[in-house]
């Protein structure tokens, strides 16, 4: 049985993809998660991957995430601390270990509006996970994926001040 405290939150989680080619790129995609030892979870993503050119390669498409991770990190909210506010929901949720299997409820944003994907899986070890169903509930749609995450060990101690409060 693994918890919480036993998975690793110094770094982000990671896992590989590749491109769909009707975007105008190929190459690969790297979809990050930073999972916080109190349970939130941000999903990281990459604005940059155009820096890379047409067909991306991994070494720049991690370059380019770990950049967009780092911005987040130094981002300074203005106009005091707006970590109550709704806007700050995009991207953020929490998850939950029980014995060997997550659950990642999450927000996104379509229209405007914020809606809720739960995402349920699997824990491999200490340093990786497998996601296996998706459930949107804007859309009520049902999905069978297999996504593999890995760690990578990384600072990530700046996202304490960020999660949102309302969540």
């Amino acid at each position: 049985n693994i918890e919480i405290s036993q998975i690793s939150t110094d770094g982000y989680y990671y896992s590989i993809d590749d491109r769909d080619i009707k975007t105008g790129f190929s190459g690969k995609v790297l979809n990050m998660r930073v999972l916080l030892k109190n349970g939130f979870i941000k999903e990281v993503p990459n604005g940059y991957y155009e820096q890379c050119g047409r067909n991306v390669s991994l070494e720049c498409e991690i370059k380019m995430s770990e950049k967009m991770l780092d911005e987040y990190q130094n981002y300074n909210l203005k106009n005091g601390d707006k970590r109550s506010s709704n806007i700050n929901l995009w991207d953020w949720g929490k998850y939950n270990i029980n014995n060997d299997s997550v659950l990642i409820q999450k927000f996104y944003n379509y229209l405007g509006n914020y809606y809720l994907i739960e995402e349920r899986g699997k824990i491999i070890d200490n340093f990786s996970f497998i996601l296996t169903k998706k459930i949107d509930y804007r859309t009520k749609a049902t999905y069978v994926i297999n996504e593999m995450y890995s760690f990578k060990k990384y600072d990530v101690s700046k996202m304490y001040n960020k999660y949102p409060l309302n969540l």
